[in-house]
C-alpha cells in the first residue's frame, strides 16, 4: 500500500495576553491548492483555531504563532505550532508608532497607518496609544 502524504496548509495568528486566539493575521493563510486555499480562507475562524490551539501541547501568551494543520475526515488538526514572535503587543505597538512617525507621502499611507491602528484596537479590545510622543 502506498504511503498516502497528506498536504498541509499552515496559518500565523496572534495570540493575546489571555492565550486565546485574537485574530489570524491577513493574507497568511497558505495551502498549496489554490481551490483548497480558497475554501479554508471561507471556512477557517478564529474560534477554530483557537480550538486547536488549546488541544495543543503549548501554551502561548501575547505572542506571533505559526499554525501548520492537515485535515482528515473529523476536520483541522493541528500538526505543529511554533512561536515566531514573543511579546507580540508592545512589538507591534512599536512598529506603528516607527510607521506614524513616518512622513505620509499619501492619503493610502495615512490609511493604511490608521488600519493597523484599528487592527491593533480590535486585537487588544483597548485604544491605541503610540511607545512615545509623535510629532
Amino acid at each position: 500500500m502506498p504511503n498516502k502524504e497528506k498536504t498541509l496548509g499552515y496559518v500565523r495568528v496572534v495570540v493575546g495576553e489571555s492565550g486565546k486566539v485574537a485574530h489570524i493575521c491577513p493574507n497568511t493563510l497558505h495551502h498549496p491548492d489554490p481551490a483548497e486555499q480558497e475554501r479554508l480562507n471561507k471556512i477557517v475562524t478564529v474560534e477554530m483555531l483557537d480550538n486547536l490551539l488549546e488541544k495543543d501541547t503549548h501554551s502561548y501568551k501575547d505572542c506571533q504563532v505559526l499554525v501548520v494543520f492537515g485535515e482528515d475526515k473529523d476536520g483541522l488538526k493541528t500538526v505543529h505550532s511554533m512561536m515566531i514572535q514573543p511579546e507580540f503587543k508592545q512589538f507591534w505597538r512599536e512598529r506603528i508608532t516607527k510607521k506614524i512617525e513616518k512622513q505620509y507621502t499619501s492619503l493610502r499611507d495615512e490609511i493604511h497607518v490608521q488600519s493597523r491602528i484599528d487592527l491593533w484596537e480590535d486585537t487588544y479590545k483597548e485604544t491605541f496609544v503610540p511607545t512615545r510622543k509623535v510629532d
